[in-house]
């Protein structure tokens, strides 16, 4: 499937070439945008910006890196970093000429340093959770190799415990969506910032919503606010991405979609307090990421034969 993209001032959409990609029909989806998310500006700074502030507590400079996903993690090797239109212009097999090799892994200078110690608290969590998970996916029967080739996308049925934190590793999320939000400003609300900053549980504020699944690359994919729109019921979402495996993880920054989701819910992991331990039963997809469309999670057979994410043909 080849890709075209129009601009229109600082807004970008991303369509196939033949779908027929009109915004005057979802004004709703426009008008939820926040004005600073139309003005651009890079999502993850590799230097200070003069006059950022933290994207956390909204007051102090941006004067630290936040690693996405954490270092603990693994997020310190070196990288390729590929610009938008490089991700266009990949051959058939997918691969990316250009792009810049970066150093230290994929962080931003997006908080301060307060807030960064505090939500540091939770990559421990995080790469636990990690570790754990890439032991399962090493466990499966079939190769991610045969996994990208299957009709519909597997699901795995994930245990873990019985004493993680279920809401630690969800803060952590939550910290990262802080940054890779940008311009949404998210923790203008303050329930976003008791619940990274402090240990009490809380129900994230609608209409956010903070699904996850296993994700298996072949590229780590990170995008802030983008819209989706689904032109033949005209319904739309805005959503931020963090795919880096073996996680992959959606926010839900605005929607009038009635669709299914096909990630997994974990938003009511912030419900419980930062240090209560458990056991945790979920049922994840197994995700690829083959195009530059946040939130397309279709795997290499789906693609090459046009169809949707449950095996079906798209319209």
């Amino acid at each position: 499937m080849s890709d075209e993209a129009a601009g229109t001032g600082n807004w970008t959409f991303v369509a196939a070439p033949d779908a027929d990609v009109d915004l005057t029909c979802v004004p709703d989806a426009l008008a939820a945008a926040p004005p600073e998310v139309a003005e651009g500006g890079k999502l993850l700074p590799r230097r200070p910006v003069e006059g950022a502030i933290c994207r956390v507590c909204n007051e102090s400079p941006a004067s630290t890196r936040e690693h996405i996903p954490p270092r603990a993690a693994g997020n310190t090797q070196t990288s390729r970093s590929h610009a938008f239109e490089e991700w266009l212009a990949r051959d058939e097999s997918g691969s990316m000429t250009g792009g810049r090799v970066e150093q230290g892994g994929i962080f931003g200078f997006t908080l301060c340093e307060p807030c960064n110690r505090r939500s540091g608290r939770y990559a421990a969590e995080y790469r636990d959770w990690v570790a754990s998970c890439a032991r399962l996916i090493s466990a499966l029967d079939d190769s991610p190799q045969e996994l990208d080739v299957l009709p519909t996308l597997k699901e795995m049925h994930i245990k873990l415990g019985p004493d993680v934190r279920p809401s630690a590793f969800a803060r952590q999320v939550l910290a990262s969506m802080c940054s890779v939000a940008g311009p949404w400003n998210i923790s203008s609300n303050p329930v976003i910032r008791q619940l990274v900053l402090g240990d009490d549980g809380a129900a994230l504020p609608p209409p956010l919503k903070l699904t996850m699944g296993m994700y298996l690359g072949p590229n780590a994919f990170l995008a802030g606010p983008s819209l989706q729109v689904n032109q033949p019921s005209q319904q739309w979402r805005w959503i931020a991405v963090i795919a880096y495996p073996p996680f992959a993880f959606e926010l839900t920054l605005a929607s009038d979609w009635s669709q299914p989701d096909v990630l997994c819910g974990i938003g009511n992991f912030l419900e419980l307090e930062a240090h209560t331990r458990g056991e945790v039963e979920l049922e994840l997809p197994v995700l690829f990421s083959h195009t530059p469309y946040p939130g397309d999670w279709r795997n290499h057979h789906q693609i090459e034969n046009r169809l949707d994410i449950d095996g079906s043909p798209t319209s």
